[in-house]
């Protein structure tokens, strides 16, 4: 017979750590700066959830990808711009556990100067070199802009975390980083 083990008793200490909203912005802005796959998740149009892995680069708080317009998330992006976003560090252990669970709006980038400016990018940071300029060449590039975000970072304490709104004062300040190093 199994009976009930009761777990020990574990002192928690919770630091609190104060930052600028600035200092918090420039946590996120580094870790999609430095990360490389995000996970999107998008409805299809019969309610499913979908997610998919997907490369991108970073401007701050944005983020791009190219992703051909007969995927999934694409096809889902056209009926409902509403998705979420995940990226981490790989991690082997909790106290490495470092991430952003971001929701926002997705939309096709038009605009052939910033289509340019991001495929650049592209493909300098994944070493894509001139024969994948084809294949981007036939995708689409969407943006992601996150109206909200929560940041976890376990390797400050356990269940460290903080959350941001991106009013339209965030949002101002996102425009002005664009591929700034």
């Amino acid at each position: 017979m199994h009976g009930f083990v009761r777990p020990k008793q574990v002192k928690v200490e919770v630091m609190i750590i104060h930052e600028t909203t600035e200092e918090r912005l420039n946590l996120i802005r580094d870790l999609l700066l430095n990360e490389s796959t995000v996970t999107l998740a998008t409805i299809s149009g019969d309610g499913f959830a979908h997610a998919a892995p997907l490369y991108y680069v970073s401007d701050g708080l944005r983020i791009f990808w190219f992703s051909s317009a007969k995927s999934d998330h694409s096809i889902h992006l056209e009926l409902n711009d509403r998705v979420s976003a995940c990226v981490y560090r790989s991690s082997q252990g909790w106290k490495e556990i470092r991430g952003v669970q971001m929701r926002g709006v997705a939309r096709l980038v038009t605009s052939k100067s910033a289509r340019q400016e991001i495929t650049s990018a592209y493909i300098e940071r994944f070493k894509l070199g001139n024969m994948f300029r084809v294949a981007i060449s036939q995708s689409n590039l969407y943006e992601f802009s996150p109206s909200w975000i929560r940041y976890l970072d376990n390797s400050r304490y356990f269940g460290y975390k903080f959350e941001l709104s991106c009013d339209n004062a965030v949002s101002a300040e996102v425009e002005s980083f664009l591929f700034t190093k």
